[in-house]
């Protein structure tokens, strides 16, 4: 649609561009006089609102009043909203206050944009200079207009498309849409939806607004502390599993070595305490082969605890050379009294033939991780949720994330 007044519309008794429609009446914004409806007049009722605004509340704005006299939703390809107020001040002076997922932001008309681009020269991320600053692309697409209401002071039809491109830099918006008479450029800045509110001279709800910032900030600090506390334990917990505790006892045999009943290694001695005992078990020198092994802690009332692990040590050639092992392994036990323990080893029959070693470690107060990683993985959980509920911006940005994907 091409934004552009009228004249020959203003008010005949105080020459105000502004008009409102209410109660399937038209009025001058200003003087009240009853006036005809324009010719694109639409009642409205069609498309809920999405805030506290209506239509012929009256906004101060630079020093200046301006009558939001209508509004108009407008859909993506994709299907996000999102509406648009328009705001007339008596003279005819024109801006547009857009309402987007939370986000407003005010604009208005930008002679100096220049009029021999097309939205398709532009893509979603590139940077390009306006108003003497650099901007980059945030957004690009086709706008349909969707529903409308009020007094629009030119004409506009639901169906109407138009190409757009935002531009962003800070505080400061820049748009441009292409109508099928012309490009039209605008530039604005952002608002908080307390500003909006005290503009409008909407004081409860302007209150209202700063309390829910100030609970959304809370928030967004609690789930960091969340956040901050989990990667504190999931550091902690890469501590403590690198920890093995005190060695108590380290012994070797080979493969050859371990009879089919089972070879004794030990004795040791081992006492109940709060940290676990770890019984750890490895082998090596399995070239392209494998070796079975369990180990039993015993007793002298007999198994006390087991572990049990096939390891093997192969290379091979696919797409790629590759290597592939798994030659350790160890297990926590903790104990109900204490005693001298030995380990009973088995070894599968073949293991025989390849002399492999067996090594034998054990270990007592073993710092365990576990609670760790528990607590690590729901401070993750509760940071991301509180941060996420404080931040709708980031709530539609992973929604998008995940449509894309």
């Amino acid at each position: 649609m091409q934004r552009t007044l009228d004249s020959s519309l203003a008010c005949p008794s105080c020459g105000a561009q502004a008009r409102i429609f209410k109660n399937g009446q038209s009025t001058c914004a200003y003087c009240g006089a009853t006036l005809p409806p324009l010719p694109f007049t639409h009642p409205g009722g069609t498309f809920k609102h999405s805030s506290p605004l209506r239509i012929g509340m009256k906004a101060k704005l630079g020093g200046r009043e301006y009558v939001a006299v209508g509004r108009l939703l407008f859909r993506d390809a994709e299907g996000y909203t999102w509406e648009e107020w328009v705001l007339l001040s008596q003279d005819g002076d024109a801006q547009y206050l857009e309402f987007d997922e939370g986000k407003w932001t005010i604009a208005r008309y930008w002679p100096e944009g220049d009029q021999s681009v097309q939205v398709t020269d532009y893509s979603e991320g590139n940077t390009i200079a306006l108003g003497g600053q650099t901007t980059t692309v945030t957004s690009i697409g086709t706008q349909t207009v969707s529903g409308v209401e009020g007094e629009i002071p030119w004409p506009v039809r639901v169906g109407e498309r138009n190409p757009y491109a935002d531009f962003g830099t800070g505080d400061t918006i820049f748009s441009v849409e292409q109508a099928s008479d012309g490009i039209e450029w605008f530039r604005g800045r952002r608002l908080d939806a307390a500003e909006v509110y005290t503009l409008f001279g909407l004081q409860k709800e302007a209150k209202a607004e700063i309390q829910h910032d100030v609970v959304q900030a809370d928030r967004r600090r609690f789930g960091c502390l969340w956040l901050n506390l989990s990667l504190l334990a999931f550091f902690l917990c890469a501590v403590a599993s690198s920890i093995t505790g005190r060695q108590v006892y380290s012994g070797q045999l080979t493969a050859d070595q371990v009879a089919e009943e089972g070879s004794l290694v030990g004795p040791f001695p081992l006492k109940p305490e709060n940290s676990p005992h770890r019984l750890y078990l490895s082998s090596g020198g399995l070239n392209q082969t494998s070796v079975w092994v369990q180990g039993v802690l015993e007793d002298a009332s007999g198994p006390v605890f087991e572990a049990e692990q096939e390891f093997w040590d192969e290379t091979g050639y696919d797409d790629g050379a590759w290597h592939e092992w798994v030659t350790d392994s160890n297990t926590d036990f903790r104990l109900n009294k204490a005693g001298d323990f030995k380990v009973r080893l088995y070894a599968d029959p073949e293991a025989a033939a390849t002399g492999a070693p067996i090594t034998v470690r054990v270990y007592e107060g073993v710092r365990h991780a576990t609670p760790l990683a528990w607590f690590g993985g729901i401070g993750l959980v509760l940071g991301t949720c509180f941060w996420l509920s404080g931040a709708p911006g980031a709530r539609r940005g992973l929604a998008e994330a995940m449509q894309d994907k």
